[in-house]
């Protein structure tokens, strides 16, 4: 064994990177795109950033040793920013490939981790909004600077494909009223259910906003907003939802009574003006962080905007118009996001809160018991109504396990409180209250039925968890460390990651089950599949595939669960993607036959043999068309397509044959209740963290 194993160190293989993926970069470029990454860098004490190769002498991170002479790398991992930047020498010049998936780069992390002397820990995994905000800051910087060559930009950072274009497009526009009516921007508005939006700049240190430029109704020349939120918005940086009572006559005119989002616009770290945004209801975290990074980019294209008019100069031909950047990728390993989604099917009351006491989640029935308004999220439980439950909180931690004691409530009345630990990450607390009369009129099971599937869950996967986590952390004697053992532990990582998918979606079966008949309600299904469609269109640009529509005019609704309906719409939508070829046709129809409505999802794709048609839907099948098409999954996805449509007295059935594509039907009764209003017309399927979700973990 040499002394020094780190010296034949080379991070790209062992992470199962291709020597051919990237960008050719020359060596002055690639410490270019390492200082865009340290100055994009989130201020985030409890970073890690990992330096190699040519890279070592860069100040602020830790070098791993023996690394000196190898091809050269950079690796941050943060809660507020995650980034990979790996090369590998050609020639003179290095191939060049940066890695923004936060399991990924965790996982590049950690494998640098045991080649360190240094005590090292793997701080918490990238959040969405600062991510998406870091890449959109970074991609923007990338963007801007002329030594770096514009078209090899999207090959060395291809996830994020969808920003550069939507960034170089924003760059071909000569003013900001023009860029904020492109079809580029009103793209990304609709897919997120915007009707207005306001592109305003801040008067210096006044409590109100300048107009620049507005959609969807006129807005006043200026509009006053409360001095704490503008506080709040430059302080954070980040998305907020306003609450209507919050806010003055005329900007509650504008908005019309819809949920108001105000997104900060920065420049260098400074809020410089606003996005104010409306919508029918609270829009995901995800939308949040797409709507923030395409604040970013605005930004950017704003100061681009002042260079041209100091120095002008001849601009190429501006790029096509580029799809809609699709909702942020969250990765499945974001074990916190899994559960913290599953609590808006929830009967009972029950209140979910991370590790430092920020509040995740909260059920409809906590909500009301500790009058929990939407802005309580991740405010910590002292500083929200749930400040009653932080003795027990405290005692959890202390006892590094599940407590029970009573608590009085802010009604002034006392209830039982049992608080469960879910890996290291999270705890929930379950209020034993009585569930209300409504609640109790639906035929769905008890709140008693879900604290117990939760509670049961919490102690099943508590202790793998932890194992892995145990496994993952222990750093090894320097004499056994050596380039297989960093291999080993990257697969282990990769198993903890496997397994947090695994458990979210038996989570989200368990869930079908539990709340069957829960809170339906008529349902446009032709919307529905408009909806997820359309939060794929870069997807299937990316892959090539024409994607198209038919919807039968004047559908009849179903009655039903919106987020369970569009998890199956997802599901059979994404299993045609993954499972065609590039170039391949994939139409969805829907039509009313006899009282029913009928579904089709039709792909030219590989196609299913009989045998495989058997079987696709029961629970961890893997057919040989997986194989082919080599697609990872857990198995789980038609399952619970399967299981939803036979909770809402449906079927689901398929027709296929190899090499000549399948189609997937389903058939729901529909409704013959009528149309309430004018408005009910212009109804829209409201965004939910689960079927998102599920969305993107279906797309890893």
């Amino acid at each position: 064994m040499p002394s020094d194993p780190a010296s034949t160190f080379s991070l790209p293989p062992l992470l199962g990177i291709p020597p051919t993926d990237g960008a050719l970069l020359s060596h002055e470029q690639v410490r270019q795109v390492a200082d865009h990454i340290r100055t994009c860098r989130p201020n985030d004490q409890q970073s890690l950033l990992l330096l190699g190769g040519l890279l070592s002498d860069l100040d602020g991170g830790a070098i791993i040793p023996g690394t000196g002479a190898s091809d050269p790398f950079l690796v941050l991992a943060g809660e507020q920013a995650a980034i990979a930047l790996l090369t590998h020498a050609e020639g003179d010049a290095f191939r060049c490939l940066m890695l923004s998936d936060p399991d990924q780069v965790d996982l590049a992390a950690m494998t640098l981790i045991q080649l360190s002397n240094e005590a090292l820990e793997l701080p918490e995994r990238a959040a969405v909004e600062p991510q998406q905000t870091f890449i959109a800051l970074l991609v923007a910087a990338l963007l801007a600077d002329p030594a770096l060559n514009q078209a090899a930009l999207p090959a060395m950072l291809p996830s994020e494909h969808a920003w550069f274009s939507l960034g170089q497009a924003f760059n071909a526009y000569p003013d900001l009223p023009s860029l904020f009516h492109a079809p580029e921007v009103l793209q990304v508005l609709r897919s997120h259910t915007i009707e207005r939006a306001l592109l305003g700049q801040l008067e210096g240190d006044k409590a109100h906003i300048r107009c620049l430029a507005s959609i969807g109704a006129e807005a006043p020349a200026t509009l006053p907003l409360p001095e704490d939120i503008i506080k709040n918005l430059r302080a954070s940086g980040r998305p907020s939802i306003v609450a209507d009572n919050k806010l003055a006559e005329e900007v509650r005119s504008w908005t019309a009574g819809k949920t108001l989002t105000v997104v900060p616009l920065l420049q260098q770290r400074t809020c410089w003006g606003l996005l104010l945004l409306t919508s029918p209801r609270p829009i995901s975290s995800a939308a949040r962080a797409q709507l923030n990074g395409m604040g970013v980019l605005i930004s950017a294209a704003q100061q681009q905007q002042k260079r041209r008019a100091v120095a002008p100069a001849p601009r190429p031909p501006a790029a096509a118009p580029a799809p809609a950047a699709a909702p942020a990728r969250q990765s499945s390993s974001g074990f916190i996001r899994d559960v913290a989604a599953l609590f808006d099917n929830l009967d009972g009351a029950a209140v979910l809160v991370d590790a430092q006491g920020r509040l995740m989640r909260a059920t409809a029935a906590a909500s009301r018991i500790l009058n929990l308004g939407p802005s309580e999220q991740q405010e910590t439980i002292m500083e929200s109504g749930a400040a009653c439950l932080a003795p027990l909180f405290s005692e959890a931690l202390m006892n590094e396990g599940s407590v029970q004691g009573n608590v009085t409530l802010p009604d002034g009345t006392s209830t039982s409180v049992s608080v469960n630990g879910l890996g290291d990450a999270l705890w929930v607390f379950i209020l034993h209250t009585p569930t209300s009369a409504a609640a109790s009129a639906h035929p769905a099971p008890s709140g008693e039925a879900s604290e117990n599937f939760l509670y049961n869950f919490s102690g099943i996967i508590q202790t793998p968890l932890r194992e892995l986590h145990r496994l993952i952390t222990t750093k090894p004697a320097p004499d056994g460390l050596n380039e297989q053992y960093a291999r080993i532990m990257g697969q282990i990582a990769r198993l903890n990651s496997e397994m947090a998918l695994l458990v979210s979606d038996l989570l989200a079966l368990g869930q079908v089950r539990l709340n069957a008949q829960a809170g339906h309600l008529p349902i446009r299904l032709d919307l529905l599949i408009e909806a997820v469609v359309g939060a794929r269109y870069a997807e299937f640009g990316r892959r090539g595939q024409n994607v198209s529509i038919d919807p039968m005019p004047g559908l009849p609704r179903v009655i039903g669960s919106e987020s369970a309906l569009i998890r199956v719409l997802d599901a059979l939508i994404d299993n045609a993607s993954k499972y065609s070829p590039r170039g391949a046709r994939i139409r969805v129809s829907a039509r009313h036959e006899a009282g029913q409505i009928l579904v089709t999802i039709e792909d030219t794709g590989y196609g299913l043999s009989a045998e495989e048609i058997k079987y696709v839907c029961e629970p961890f099948y893997r057919g040989a068309s997986a194989q082919r098409a080599a697609v990872s999954g857990r198995g789980l996805g038609l399952t619970l397509a399967k299981a939803v449509v036979e909770e809402h007295g449906g079927e689901i059935w398929i027709a296929s044959h190899p090499d000549n594509g399948s189609i997937f039907s389903l058939r729901i009764p529909s409704s013959t209740a009528p149309l309430q209003s004018a408005a009910d017309e212009n109804w829209e399927p409201k965004p939910d963290p689960l079927t998102e979700l599920h969305k993107l973990l279906a797309q890893k």
